[in-house]
């Protein structure tokens, strides 16, 4: 859905996605490292701003771009909002880049704090151990198991499912606190580094730190 939302936090900015970012988020979709942890994507440019355009259309949808210094480094999203709770997912970050923490506590203020929700949910597909431990350290509560959960690849595969709820994260948050911040002092020094050797040359990247991808595999194209 269209929407004017944008929250800033620990050196990265969630800003709401337009169709000028459809060759980003085909470029972010379908490397190999993010193809089979996600939703099906197609790599035609013009159909994926086809499917942004559809997606201004729906409601309870709210996608994001994750920016650094205005560079684009990501996609994260909340969407089928329904009775005070929402599924987060469409979380890829660009490998090489300290925003996969920043970013999720970022989504999940603005979930809370903003949108006044009572809860998140997350899915990640089984076979995606990096997310699935993400989300155990993140403070989130395991929820089973969703049999057949999604068709990823014309396959359907089941999805862990996580919980956070209103009330537990405020003792969360405050625990995953530092890190963020720390990531954040990373990332200024790396920026800093990159601007002064290269002055007129785009921003870089910081050093690797393994970024999850999405937690879910909603379907995309």
């Amino acid at each position: 859905m269209k929407h004017s939302i944008s929250v800033d936090g620990f050196g990265f900015r969630l800003r709401p996605v337009s169709v000028e970012d459809a060759a980003f988020i085909v470029q972010l979709r379908t490397q190999p490292r993010v193809v089979g942890t996600v939703g099906d994507t197609s790599k035609d440019v013009e159909a994926q701003r086809q499917w942004i355009a559809r997606y201004f259309d729906r409601s309870c949808d709210y996608y994001f771009v994750v920016e650094v210094a205005g560079r684009p480094v990501g996609t994260i999203s909340l969407y089928d909002v329904a009775d005070g709770s929402a599924e987060w997912g469409r979380w890829i970050i660009e490998e090489g880049v300290l925003g996969a923490l920043p970013s999720a506590i970022l989504v999940h203020d603005l979930a809370f704090d903003v949108l006044g929700l009572r809860e998140l949910r997350g899915r990640v597909v089984p076979t995606n151990k990096r997310v699935i431990s993400f989300h155990r350290r993140f403070g989130a509560e395991e929820a089973g198991v969703q049999k057949n959960g999604a068709c990823i690849g014309g396959v359907w595969v089941d999805m862990v499912c996580f919980r956070m709820t209103r009330q537990r994260w405020p003792q969360a948050r405050k625990h995953l606190e530092p890190a963020a911040i720390v990531a954040a002092a990373s990332l200024t020094q790396k920026f800093q580094n990159v601007e002064s050797a290269h002055p007129t040359s785009p921003t870089g990247s910081t050093p690797s730190d393994g970024s999850p991808v999405s937690t879910n595999a909603e379907g995309e194209l």
